[in-house]
């Protein structure tokens, strides 16, 4: 009938919004982990040339 059509539609559509939250949510957390990776290589870097400048230096 039209309904349980409707209601399949209903429910396909719930399931495709779930899908996609949840591919939303490794994405941000792939993201913030990438950033977080990236600050400390740059902090990584930023200390190891200072010590190199300062052992150049003396």
């Amino acid at each position: 009938s039209w309904r349980d059509i409707m209601d399949s539609i209903d429910q396909t559509a719930k399931l495709i919004k779930q899908q996609a939250d949840s591919m939303e949510n490794v994405v941000v957390e792939h993201i913030n982990n990438l950033h977080s990776e990236r600050r400390r290589a740059r902090k990584l870097y930023q200390e190891e040339q200072t010590w190199l400048s300062n052992q150049f230096q003396q």
